[in-house]
């Protein structure tokens, strides 16, 4: 577990790598062809690529949120064959992050690496990790999941959220977003579609400086510039048009910005190059 401690405004970050994961690179790129992508980050002999597994906890004066939970146990939830195609390695979020000191979770979208945090195995029994979190999705992603088609049948389970509907944490809001005031600042949560139809990003703010948590429509710094869209994503159109509205912001207004994929943990802000593709300029600042 890797972890790196920001300040936004008066609000408290903390950048959480709590695993990894290899994805095929093939995969990870989409349309992107391997000599180019290769040179960026190299595969290994399978052809796959590890990336993080990064969450964000955010506090607040008066409430804690966290922001996506991982793959959770993966023992627990997984067989054997699935742990050593992806290489799963992690530490559950739970165990990292005091349960009763959370008091909202906004995953980006419901996949088993971003949501599997949400519950963990009691007895014979899947309950929610976070007791007293309000769990917050958008209302397409909730439908989504629970009606999955044959390209994201094996991206969601029900064992990762259910339990949380029935502990009555779940709330499923309609519309572009929903606003959570932590007290110093707020978070505000995004509908952009493109990775799945109800994903979401996170934009926080506090005393005029904002960080930007885009989720799995902008994943790793590699996926910064417009065609870099993964193969998982099951709208990129809506994810370049996402993509576009958020990076082009946060250039403009000097956002920070913060990857739930990055094996490095990278973050920092956006900069346009002489043809206007967005490049990421690390940082190691730790107050916004």
């Amino acid at each position: 577990m890797r972890e790196v401690t920001l300040r936004l405004g008066r609000l408290k970050l903390r950048y959480l790598q709590i695993g990894s994961l290899k994805f095929d690179g093939g995969a990870l790129f989409g349309i992107i062809p391997r000599p180019l992508w290769s040179r960026v980050v190299q595969p290994d002999e399978n052809n796959r690529v590890r990336v993080g597994v990064n969450v964000l906890l955010i506090e607040g004066e008066h409430y804690r949120v966290l922001l996506d939970t991982g793959l959770g146990d993966v023992n627990a939830k997984f067989p054997r064959r699935w742990i050593e195609i992806y290489e799963f390695e992690s530490t559950p979020v739970y165990t990292v992050v005091p349960p009763d000191r959370v008091d909202f979770i906004v995953p980006c979208h419901l996949h088993f690496d971003h949501a599997g945090g949400l519950t963990r195995l009691e007895g014979d029994r899947w309950v929610p990790s976070f007791p007293n979190a309000k769990v917050i999705v958008h209302e397409k992603e909730w439908r989504a999941a629970h009606n999955p088609h044959e390209l994201s049948r094996r991206a969601y389970y029900e064992r990762d959220f259910d339990p949380v509907m029935e502990a009555e944490l779940l709330v499923a809001f309609t519309g572009d977003e929903y606003v959570i005031d932590v007290g110093g600042g707020v978070v505000r949560v995004v509908l952009t579609g493109g990775h799945t139809d109800g994903h979401v990003a996170c934009l926080i703010e506090s005393e005029g400086a904002t960080a930007l948590w885009p989720g799995d429509v902008v994943p790793t710094p590699w996926h910064m510039d417009w065609p870099w869209i993964a193969a998982f994503d099951l709208y990129p159109l809506d994810t370049l048009r996402a993509k576009k509205r958020l990076l082009l912001a946060a250039a403009e207004k000097k956002w920070l910005v913060l990857f739930d994929h990055d094996p490095d943990m990278r973050y920092g802000f956006v900069k346009l190059d002489e043809r206007g593709r967005p490049q990421l300029i690390a940082s190691r600042e730790t107050s916004f």
